[in-house]
């Protein structure tokens, strides 16, 4: 007598028989393939995400916490070596920093005025996209509504007729001055953060500022030092850490590494030990 295998075959699990013809059943089984997304969101919403969501994106906020230490520690450095560097009774309130970055587009800045400007640029620098390709239509439609964010403010900025994003927010805060019992001076009135400002427009206000403060310190504000601050510190891309440290050792032999799990012979060996 024949035997015949049977197979269902469905996108989460497999299911097998093996029939002898005509007299019984010898063996039959199903195998579940392991849910590689987190179980809680595809079992109640059927919505696929990866496990690693949450761990990428705190490790995310770290480096690029990380990154704005260096970048400080770096610019207060040279603010510091050059007398730029605002001391602890050199306070300016928001409205007050605003202010000086529209100032400082026509009038004379001090130096530590200047280096104040210069430390809030380099906190927040705008957003730079540097994605090559967009593979999911959420990414795309989250960064489709950045740029449209983008494109209105600059399209309110033109229709105010200012200069820079920065004598924008000034000209938001003066607005509250013709508004009786406005409830803060300190309080624009729009909100000001939570914006989309893209990084061209704060690089445009940086060369303004730099321009303009350069007439009144020619000796102290040179194109080395801008080049330093401007593309070496506040506006700085650095490339990708290698992760090649992170490849541990093999157990069999010590003094080899193991394949790096992005490997095409790792992800075979995995395909392997699943199956066994």
């Amino acid at each position: 007598m024949g035997k015949t295998l049977g197979l269902d075959i469905g996108t989460n699990s497999i299911g097998w028989a093996l029939v002898e013809d005509g007299i019984k059943i010898i063996d039959s089984g199903v195998r579940i393939f392991p849910v590689g997304v987190k179980e809680d969101d595809f079992l109640k919403n059927g919505t696929e995400v990866s496990k690693n969501v949450a761990r990428r994106m705190a490790r995310g906020i770290r480096r690029r916490y990380h990154r704005y230490k260096l970048r400080r520690e770096r610019l207060n450095a040279i603010l510091s070596e050059l007398d730029m560097l605002p001391g602890e009774d050199d306070f300016f309130s928001t409205r007050e920093l605003y202010e000086l970055r529209a100032k400082g587009l026509d009038e004379q800045l001090t130096l530590k005025e200047f280096g104040r400007i210069l430390t809030m640029l380099n906190k927040r620098r705008g957003f730079k996209s540097n994605r090559k390709t967009l593979t999911s239509a959420d990414a795309k439609k989250e960064e489709g509504k950045v740029k449209a964010d983008i494109a209105k403010l600059q399209n309110d900025i033109n229709e105010h007729h200012c200069r820079t994003v920065g004598e924008y927010f000034a000209f938001l805060f003066r607005q509250t001055d013709t508004i009786p019992d406005w409830h803060s001076k300190d309080t624009s009135i729009e909100r000001i953060r939570k914006r989309f400002v893209g990084r061209d427009m704060y690089e445009k206000e940086f060369d303004a500022l730099w321009e303009k403060q350069l007439t009144y310190y020619p000796s102290l504000l040179t194109n080395t030092l801008k080049d330093k601050i401007r593309n070496k510190i506040i506006y700085y891309q650095r490339n990708l850490k290698s992760q090649k440290g992170t490849v541990g050792r093999c157990r069999f032999e010590p003094n080899k590494r193991c394949a790096p799990r992005s490997s095409l012979l790792f992800q075979e060996f995995r395909i392997w030990q699943q199956l066994s």
